[in-house]
């Protein structure tokens, strides 16, 4: 996540303590600590001299590529009825 990204978080945090009810306020409130954790933990590491990972260590390889998976069929739900006539249907079956 490069400053830019941050800053836009930072602004939408603000917002959403600023207004909205309770829940949205807590959201708020979280990602602003979420934001300040990951400053400190940069800080940290910089102090360190480490530096940002930019891809796997050296010693190990890279991950492999998943493999080609087809969708499931249907994945929409069904109403009750739906599902009344499809148990049905099974029991008349049998």
């Amino acid at each position: 996540m490069d400053g830019a990204e941050r800053e836009q978080l930072r602004e939408w945090a603000g917002a959403l303590v600023a207004g909205g009810g309770d829940e949205r306020r807590s959201s708020g409130r979280a990602i602003l600590m979420l934001l300040d954790r990951i400053d400190e933990l940069e800080r940290e590491l910089a102090g360190r001299g480490g530096s940002r990972p930019s891809g796997p260590p050296p010693d190990q390889p890279p991950p492999e590529p998943l493999p080609e998976v087809e969708p499931p069929e249907d994945t929409q739900p069904i109403g009750l009825r739906d599902r009344l006539r499809l148990a049905t249907g099974r029991l008349h079956e049998r």
